[in-house]
């Protein structure tokens, strides 16, 4: 996935996409998000300083999942 070209541009992608993560995560790094929040289009992305790879979903799920409603209602 890191190694190999993924076979399509990230800014071809125009679908919205939400994306949160946790600066203290250990298994995607911070610096790979940032990648993607400025290469994707439509990217909406929320960063929190004090979360890792799970605390993400476990500190914020409320707010995760509110954004997550209003996109599919």
């Amino acid at each position: 996935m890191f190694s190999q070209p993924w076979g399509f541009e990230l800014i071809k992608i125009t679908t919205p996409v939400l994306l949160w993560q946790g600066a203290r995560d250990g298994n995607v790094s911070a610096a790979h998000a940032r990648f993607l929040d400025s290469a994707l289009p439509n990217c909406q992305a929320q960063f929190y300083p004090d979360d890792a790879h799970l605390s993400v979903m476990l500190n914020h799920h409320e707010e995760i999942f509110s954004e997550i409603r209003k996109r599919i209602n």
